[in-house]
């Protein structure tokens, strides 16, 4: 698994569409797989 640490709000493969709305449901959903993967 590749784990690019970024600064918050920063996605580095959508990062145009989260500059509009960084709070879709599909990037919440991948945010909480990695702090999943983080905390194990």
């Amino acid at each position: 698994m590749l784990v690019i640490e970024v600064p918050d709000g920063q996605h580095p493969f959508d990062n145009l569409s989260t500059a509009r709305n960084p709070r879709r449901p599909v990037l919440a959903a991948r945010d909480a797989v990695q702090d999943l993967l983080n905390a194990g």
